[in-house]
């Protein structure tokens, strides 16, 4: 996967390296059909969408999603963080995972197939910094 941020250069403060599990999704509706809650209410968005209907396909910072999306947990790393994931390139958290814990992130493919693919991962990741909105 090609990473959205070439030419990124990593600034000297860098946070130290962890070991995170990186999980894989997409826009499909088995990886993101959560138009009901487990109520069967209506799921609305947060952040800058906050009271609008959850779209596929948009992530919780309001972005559609691209290469170069990845998710973390609500009480994780904060929208816009920049993150170095060995083996794949840099990434930014554009999205959230509920069922995600904060050791955790989910790599966004453009196909379920390739989400299977890539599985469940552990990989070495470092926090570069934060650049919302951009």
């Amino acid at each position: 996967m090609v990473a959205f941020a070439a030419g990124y250069f990593f600034p000297h403060d860098a946070k130290p390296t962890r070991t995170m599990t990186v999980t894989a999704y997409c826009n499909c509706e088995r990886c993101c059909g959560w138009h009901l809650d487990e109520a069967g209410v209506p799921v609305f968005s947060g952040g800058p969408l906050k009271g609008k209907p959850k779209e596929i396909g948009i992530t919780a910072s309001g972005k559609r999603t691209t290469a170069g999306t990845v998710a973390s947990s609500p009480t994780g790393l904060p929208l816009g963080t920049l993150l170095y994931i060995e083996g794949e390139g840099v990434f930014r958290v554009e999205d959230r995972g509920g069922g995600l814990q904060n050791d955790q992130l989910d790599m966004w493919f453009p196909t379920h197939e390739e989400a299977l693919q890539w599985g469940r991962q552990k990989r070495r990741v470092t926090v570069l910094g934060n650049q919302k909105n951009q």
